[in-house]
């Protein structure tokens, strides 16, 4: 016992500089390293102080697992050790059971622990991500708006995000399809579409789970594509001379192409958020239209769908009426200056077309997402060529 309290006064001495925070999702708040480190160590303690608390459990998770991704530590003993502990102090709990499944990498195999997490706090929002893409893997579009629809009403979800959303889906052609990648996009996009049935008749491919055997045939399927299909390990047996992200890189770019190759009958886009995996491989066939890229195989003028979708169709808000200041970890930052090169190449067609009242409009967007971005040197001389 005494060496017990001696522990945790150490422990306590070292994470004095800091006070207790809630950890939020790295994608809505990324901090440094140091910060996640010293309240790794101060949830620690309270998990000492009571081991019931699942909150504390929770958060020392959390804080371990973000500083070992800004730390770029890539083994994840600390948090196997964190789970056994909780197993013995709260194995009945939402926090243990979600964490279980978000801990084996979602994997269909742990999909237990999370349906039971879900049945334990149901109005508990932080299993909603993971239930949906769960469900995409393996195709229960009843529980998926079942959990969407509460997503929704539980009012947590950024509405910036949902003005992103909406900016990538108003402005495709009738009943398209749109390969989206990265947590900002896709939710965004099932979430407007469940709760407010906005572009239903788009649909939405996952880019992050097409590397996925199983969803890539299972696109397919709904595709009606007949199915050209080799498995990962057959197609990295074949490309033995790349490996790692590039090798993943180049079986999506395989992948995304051949859907889109395939679909005869409907526009196939990617969003701007994605387009950094493939473009290597597509950039022939891929035409910026705002902040998603159709692909073509053909040559055509995408000018016009661009002046279309600033003029009348997309949203600014979010953009211009932001009154929070972007920390340099921020996701709405990102997404913010994603917008730029659009918003870019906009500003030169008007300013060579002698559309003053649409430049000045562009310019003004442009300079606030540089004071955003931290870019005002570069937009200040594009503006003044």
């Amino acid at each position: 016992m005494k060496y017990t309290i001696i522990i945790l006064i150490m422990i306590a001495i070292v994470a004095k500089s800091q006070k207790l925070e809630q950890i939020q999702s790295i994608v809505n708040q990324t901090k440094d390293s140091v910060f996640y480190k010293e309240q790794a160590k101060l949830w620690e303690i309270e998990t000492k102080k009571s081991s019931k608390n699942a909150n504390a459990w929770f958060n020392y998770y959390r804080a371990v697992k973000y500083g070992n991704y800004t730390r770029h530590i890539y083994s994840n003993k600390n948090l196997i050790t964190i789970m056994d502990k909780m197993k013995t102090d709260i194995p009945n709990s939402f926090v243990y059971n979600y964490l279980m499944y978000y801990n084996g990498g979602n994997n269909k195999k742990y999909a237990n622990y999370l349906l039971k997490a879900y049945k334990i706090e149901p109005e508990n929002p932080i299993a909603y991500p993971s239930l949906v893409t769960y469900c995409d893997i393996v195709g229960n579009t009843k529980l998926k708006n079942e959990v969407l629809i509460r997503w929704y009403n539980s009012n947590t979800y950024p509405v910036w995000k949902l003005y992103n959303a909406y900016n990538s889906l108003i402005g495709l052609d009738k009943n398209s399809i749109i390969i989206s990648n990265g947590d900002n996009n896709v939710y965004a996009k099932q979430l407007l579409q469940a709760t407010k049935k906005t572009r239903t008749d788009v649909k939405l491919i996952l880019m992050s789970l097409l590397y996925i055997d199983n969803y890539y045939q299972k696109t397919l399927k709904e595709l009606k594509i007949s199915a050209k299909f080799e498995n990962f390990n057959q197609f990295a047996q074949q490309n033995t001379k790349i490996n790692g992200q590039e090798l993943m890189n180049l079986l999506l770019a395989k992948r995304v192409e051949y859907i889109a190759s395939s679909i005869k009958n409907k526009s196939v886009y990617i969003d701007n958020s994605g387009i950094e995996q493939v473009e290597e491989y597509l950039k022939d066939k891929l035409y910026l239209e705002g902040i998603v890229y159709k692909f073509s195989e053909k040559e055509y003028d995408n000018t016009a769908r661009m002046q279309q979708n600033f003029e009348q169709k997309y949203l600014f808000d979010f953009i211009k009426f932001n009154y929070k200041p972007l920390n340099k970890y921020s996701s709405q930052k990102y997404v913010t200056g994603s917008y730029l090169t659009f918003l870019t190449e906009l500003y030169n067609f008007y300013k060579l077309s002698y559309d003053i009242n649409n430049k000045i409009k562009v310019e003004k967007l442009l300079k606030i997402i540089a004071k955003n971005i931290g870019i005002e040197t570069e937009i200040h001389k594009l503006i003044n060529e």
